[in-house]
């Protein structure tokens, strides 16, 4: 009886540690980060962040709607997302880099909100194929 009870608690132990662990993971920003994230604002605009630090999308820029590539990278401590992206619009004609610095949020409905620097906010709903 007693080693079916240390058994049952060790088990219980290592479950609880598992889930743990796993929440921890998931909801680290470097990781709820990874996927496609829809503008709210902006219909077919887009970031598609990746594991390895790159990223893509499509961004709306005198109301044309064009794609980029780039890099981010996150500050978990500042709550900072740095985004560096070429963008290539021949309809606009016009090759420009940016380089963004936004205050970045993960809400409890899912959603993430990045700030800039004069507090203007935009909100982005994860896609449905992604985690």
């Amino acid at each position: 009886m007693k080693k079916a009870l240390i058994a049952l608690l060790v088990l219980v132990a290592l479950g609880c540690g598992i889930y743990v662990g796993y929440e921890m993971y998931t909801k680290a920003p470097e990781n709820a980060i990874i996927g496609t994230w829809n503008n709210d604002e902006l219909e077919g605009a887009y970031y598609e962040f990746n594991e390895d630090g790159t990223m893509s999308g499509k961004v709306t820029v005198l109301s044309v709607t064009t794609g980029i590539n780039g890099t981010y990278t996150l500050d978990k401590d500042t709550k900072t997302l740095s985004i560096s992206y070429q963008l290539k619009s021949p309809l606009l004609s016009l090759e420009t880099k940016y380089d963004l610095q936004k205050t970045f949020e993960f809400t409890k409905d899912g959603k993430l909100i990045l700030t800039d620097e004069n507090g203007d906010a935009t909100t982005f709903t994860k896609a449905e194929n992604n985690n």
